[in-house]
């Protein structure tokens, strides 16, 4: 089975964010106009078809939305576009939590 790697994201740019790869492998997507970070790693941490989502706001901790998991034997073009409309759920969810952020200190 062929699941979506980091290569097939890595560079992309999907409503203003764009994938990129720490030095620990992570896959972070992030916004020149807000400090998010959102962490969509496919396979992440060796689990083929797994990719948690999470994001952070302003380097603080992760806050985990979701974890995904591809069954076997699903086109990769189906893979990519479950990832990407997760991806943009969770990052509407990451905006408005740090619009909250904002708006109580």
């Amino acid at each position: 089975m062929e699941y979506i790697t980091i290569e097939d994201v890595k560079g992309l740019t999907i409503a203003g964010y764009t994938a990129s790869e720490d030095m620990g492998g992570g896959l972070c997507w992030s916004h020149p106009n807000f400090n998010i970070c959102i962490w969509a790693t496919p396979n992440w941490d060796g689990e083929d078809g797994s990719t948690p989502f999470a994001y952070d706001i302003d380097g603080d901790e992760h806050v985990h939305i979701l974890t995904i998991n591809v069954l076997s034997g699903l086109d990769k073009a189906i893979q990519l576009k479950l990832y990407t409309d997760t991806l943009n759920l969770v990052m509407e969810i990451a905006e408005n939590a740090a619009k909250d952020l904002v708006v109580s200190k």
